[in-house]
């Protein structure tokens, strides 16, 4: 049905103005909309790069000011006062400036980084490990100032983070450390720089670019946040690689916002400025939604101007629109239409008038093509020989549609000899008895390519009777002949490959006859076309045992109907067939479709994987015998597996597993959490922190640490183990635990016994020491007296009582 635009060229002409004025006007609302955000853009970045600049610039500062304080303070330590914690106590209170800079207290570490003294004294910080922080590591054993990673305080149980600086003696060598610690918690100077709003929804965050975590922000309550992981967010991953700069992307929580960074290089931090693009950008969309109404003023208005022209412009269409209505509408219009202007308009009627007398011989040339093939077609005159192509013929020949068609002399050369052979015949015979015919040609283009034809042909006879003429119809099969020819190359193909295949296949059709079997299925097996013609036949023989028989019948028939019902590949399957010679042979089995379905001829492969079968029992034989050398080995043999997702599992752990973690292998064959569980938590994260360190530096491990066994007992153990990477990206060691509570205990009475002597020893050199001052007070009374000393008690000058040192008697000496 015709709908009134189609009959308007009025509408659709004033309609496709309209749609060309509106596109012309959104694109160049577009385009300034684009410029003015583009330019906006540069300037919010500039004024925004520049903001976040100060701010890093006030925070590299005031972090360098800190850094600078405990390094000036930790200079005026000496060796004598980090040896009392008393002295070192005093000290620290006595320094009014740090707790202006240090809200979360600062404390003082020796070379092993334990606290020896600390403010506030309430914490209780002294006593504490502080080795295992990272800036405190670096501060002891590399001797350099450092800022320390983003952590929950092991005294204030909230987020804090530390500058430690090393304390040096007089040879400058590093014998403590005086650290300060940021509780981000509470007010802190990065609060004061970073409090305040940007814009009206904007803030700032700060970010640790080695943790990968919000440090702080205006939204504290983002404080250790982490951020997306790697890949996530490209943005995000360039300034994690250190880049600078301005840039528009969705964050995390899916909002679009401009984004500025600048970095801290005195803490490998950096800080980012936000500000949603809805804010940013609002002066823009205002913009847009003015000018939206300013169009549609404008379509209206170019509307009715338009549709006023082409009134007035397409009249004389209308009037000859008119004329052809008039006219009877069978048949061919013979009288032209008249013409009114000498425009556009006037010669497009021309030219149609011109046309007119060329449709009616065209309309009869379309009637017949259209009957016979709507393919190519052609016309031969019998009397003057004269042959018409249509354009499609030309390009089957391969020939400029522009040029007269060859003379009919010259169509032999278009044909192979045979092919032009049996043309010829055919016509003939047509022309003779007015049959039509049918025929498959090869061709012989006009580049000198071969190609194929399909060609139909018949009579046209005149009122009398008489043939005057050959019709026909063309159609090129080139490509279904090469096609054709294809398969078959591609079947003698696939015959040849699967014959030299080393694998066994066997052919079966729709009436489950075997219909092929290649050389490796007849070697393999030993039975050939005339032992097994079908199927029938082949299931005793493969599987005399018939209760097997029955359950891989049954198993191959229901995967077989599975895979014709979901149109999905046949699962293999794996059974054992009985050879002609007697033997058995274990296989994989399957089958696939060659033509569209499991109906039709299929194929079955018998992938023989008798050879890998054996090497799996054995393979299975000897860890069997591994495990029962494991089990004569005091304490567990193990396999450790850290995956790169940070899932662990001990892939083989020896039966000792049970007395020294209380679990199973099984148990932590895919997860290796319940040995992690009995691990006392006092030396949980040491054990935890020596195997990443093992991991990334691929160095052994070692270490010594307790149990709480389900029991109640609590264990020491000792384990060593050797990494190496995993295939999967991850790390797996080989190693050995054994159970050392008993050399712990030897170890600590050895200790309480060293204890006592010492105390001994002290007692005895003390009581020493009383005699030879004794002695000397009777020597001066003797002396006094005029009488001569009775006692030698003067010791060499280069000997001194200490620990395993008795002093000795002189030779006068009779106590």
């Amino acid at each position: 049905m015709i709908g009134p635009l189609q009959r308007s060229l009025k509408t659709r002409v004033t309609l496709f103005s309209l749609v060309i004025f509106v596109l012309s006007l959104w694109a160049l609302a577009y385009y300034a909309s684009k410029m003015l955000r583009t330019d906006l853009e540069q300037l919010l970045g500039d004024q925004q790069r520049s903001t976040v600049a100060l701010v890093a610039a006030n925070i590299d500062q005031e972090l360098r000011d800190r850094l600078t304080a405990l390094e000036g303070i930790a200079s005026n330590f000496d060796e004598k006062e980090l040896k009392s914690p008393a002295t070192l106590q005093y000290i620290l209170e006595r320094r009014p400036i740090l707790p202006l800079m240090f809200n979360g207290g600062y404390f003082i570490t020796d070379a092993a980084g334990i606290a020896t003294a600390s403010i506030p004294v309430n914490l209780g910080r002294v006593g504490i490990n502080y080795s295992l922080s990272n800036n405190v590591a670096v501060a002891l054993g590399e001797g350099k100032s450092a800022i320390g990673a983003l952590e929950i305080g092991k005294v204030l149980r909230v987020p804090v983070f530390s500058l430690a600086v090393p304390i040096r003696d007089a040879q400058a060598k590093v014998i403590g450390s005086l650290v300060g610690v940021i509780n981000l918690s509470s007010d802190n100077f990065l609060d004061k720089i970073m409090s305040n709003p940007y814009g009206r929804t904007g803030g700032y965050l700060l970010i640790d670019r080695q943790q990968q975590m919000i440090v702080t922000g205006t939204d504290k309550s983002r404080i250790m946040e982490a951020l997306p992981p790697h890949g996530v967010s490209p943005a995000i991953d360039n300034y994690q690689a250190g880049r600078e700069g301005s840039v528009i992307f969705h964050n995390p929580k899916g909002l679009e916002v401009l984004v500025s960074v600048k970095n801290i290089p005195v803490a490998d931090w950096y800080v980012v400025a936000t500000l949603p693009t809805a804010e940013a950008f609002a002066p823009i969309h205002d913009m847009q939604r003015r000018m939206l109404l300013a169009t549609l003023l404008l379509t209206l208005i170019a509307g009715g101007l338009t549709w006023w022209i082409l009134r007035r412009q397409l009249a004389p269409i209308g009037a000859a629109v008119a004329a052809l209505g008039a006219r009877p509408e069978q048949g061919v219009m013979a009288e032209p239409l008249p013409v009114t202007t000498q425009d556009e308009i006037g010669q497009l009627i021309n030219r149609f008038n011109s046309l007119l007398n060329a449709l009616q011989r065209m309309v009869k040339d379309l009637g017949e093509t259209q009957r016979i093939a709507h393919i190519g077609s052609w016309h031969l005159d019998v009397a003057s020989h004269q042959v018409v192509w249509t354009e499609e013929l030309y390009k089957m020949y391969g020939f400029d549609p522009s040029l007269p068609v060859p003379p009919y002399t010259e169509h032999m050369k278009l044909f192979t000899p045979a092919s032009w052979e049996r043309l010829s015949t055919a016509l003939a015979r047509t022309r003779e008895t007015g049959v039509p015919y049918t025929l498959e040609l090869e061709t012989v283009r006009n580049d000198g390519s071969n190609g194929w034809m399909w060609v139909q042909g018949e009579v046209e006879v005149d009122s009398a009777g008489t043939t005057v003429g050959l019709w026909g119809a063309a159609q090129d099969i080139t490509e279904r002949k090469r096609a054709e020819e294809d398969i078959r190359l591609a079947e003698a193909r696939f015959r040849a490959i699967i014959e030299a295949s080393p694998i066994p296949f066997a052919l079966n059709d729709s009436a489950l006859n075997i219909t092929y079997l290649n050389s490796a299925f007849t070697q393999t097996f030993g039975y050939d076309l005339a032992d097994i013609p079908t199927l029938e036949a082949w299931w005793p023989q493969a599987y005399p045992d018939e209760k097997y028989r029955q359950e891989v019948t049954k198993d191959w028939l229901l995967r077989l109907e599975a895979a014709k019902r979901d149109a999905k590949p046949f699962e293999p399957t794996e059974v054992r067939i009985r050879c002609k010679n007697g033997s058995e042979r274990t296989v994989l089995a399957t089958a696939t479709p060659l033509v569209s379905s499991f109906d039709d001829l299929h194929a079955v492969a018998l992938y023989d994987i008798t050879e890998r079968k054996q090497a799996e029992e054995a393979v299975l034989e000897a860890l069997a015998r591994v495990d029962r050398l494991a089990q004569h080995v005091p304490g567990m043999l193990y396999q450790y597996h850290l995956r790169p997702d940070g899932s662990s599992c001990f892939p083989y752990a020896s039966s000792g597993i049970k007395e020294i973690y209380a679990v199973l292998p099984e148990q932590v064959s895919q997860d290796a959490q319940a040995v992690f569980k009995v691990i006392h938590p006092d030396d949980l994260q040491r054990v935890s922190e020596s195997i990443q360190l093992s991991a990334r530096t691929l160095s052994d491990w070692h270490e010594q640490y307790r149990l709480n066994l389900p029991d109640g007992r609590t264990i020491w153990v000792e384990g060593e183990a050797s990494p190496e990477p995993a295939p999967d990206g991850g790390v797996r060691w080989h190693g050995h635990i054994r159970d050392i509570t008993e050399r712990k205990k030897t170890e600590l009475l050895l200790h309480e016994q060293l204890d006592e002597l010492h105390r001994w020893q002290q007692t005895m050199l003390g009581r020493e020491a009383r005699i030879i001052s004794i002695k000397q007070e009777v020597n001066e009374l003797l002396a006094q007296s005029g009488q001569p000393p009775r006692y030698g008690v003067q010791l060499p000058t280069d000997r001194v009582p200490g620990v395993g040192q008795m002093p000795s008697k002189s030779a006068g000496d009779d106590t």
